[in-house]
């Protein structure tokens, strides 16, 4: 259950499987084309850290990197947008969409002021026997967790989720994922682009007789348009 969430009001809300259908249809019919029009229209600075642990702990290992994503060209020329687009996050249409949502039971627990937008709370548990059929079909068959919905564009804001069972690679011999749980949050610009504003994972997994945890983070900061640097661009270009 979420702490601090507000319970939901006498209002008239959508039904839960209503909500969930609205979101699926925005992330089917947006999300591609949305990530491609913020890295078009503005650059940020991406803070990366990993850290690795051993099987008492102890940090053993650690990394960060910094780095400028969406820089804009040194020549402009034509005021034209033409620049590299690094770190694009994965397409969403890459994904069954559809399939992931078939899996799971919903439940609508409240609602929430989530950076100044207000959102439905939903948990989702993995239902019951579900086959599988493809690769990642096993880890999306133990995730369970809480998903912040867009109240006005039903577009995920924020979302975090675990694992409820370790998942074992040819029966255990070949390893095994003991714990891997997550968290991400995100920002609608003005113009209505959704983009990951922070994220975090942990993995502790074992690959044959050897164990690895590892805590991940990345924050993405100072968004700046590309079209306020650059004189003569417009979104029209």
């Amino acid at each position: 259950m979420v702490n601090n969430a507000h319970a939901l009001t006498n209002a008239i809300f959508p039904s839960v499987q209503q909500i969930v259908e609205r979101a699926m249809n925005y992330a089917i019919t947006n999300e591609d084309a949305n990530t491609i029009l913020f890295n078009q229209h503005y650059q940020y600075k991406r803070n990366r850290n990993w850290l690795y642990h051993d099987d008492a702990g102890n940090l053993t290992k650690s990394k960060q990197t910094k780095t400028e994503e969406n820089t804009p060209p040194t020549n402009p020329g034509t005021g034209k947008l033409e620049f590299l687009i690094k770190g694009r996050d994965l397409k969403l249409k890459s994904f069954p969409i559809t399939n992931i949502i078939a899996r799971f039971d919903f439940t609508l627990i409240g609602e929430e002021v989530v950076d100044g937008r207000q959102a439905y709370i939903i948990e989702f548990v993995p239902r019951k026997n579900i086959p599988v059929r493809q690769l990642m079909d096993p880890f999306i068959n133990r995730a369970t967790g809480t998903i912040w919905v867009d109240q006005e564009d039903y577009a995920v804001s924020k979302a975090k989720f675990h694992l409820i069972s370790p998942l074992k690679a040819a029966y255990g011999l070949a390893g095994q994922i003991n714990d891997f749980s997550g968290t991400i949050s995100r920002l609608r610009t003005p113009e209505g682009y959704w983009h990951v504003r922070a994220m975090t994972w942990h993995l502790d997994e074992r690959l044959l007789a050897v164990r690895r945890i590892i805590d991940y983070s990345e924050e993405r900061i100072h968004q700046l348009s590309l079209t306020a640097r650059i004189p003569g661009a417009s979104d029209d270009d």
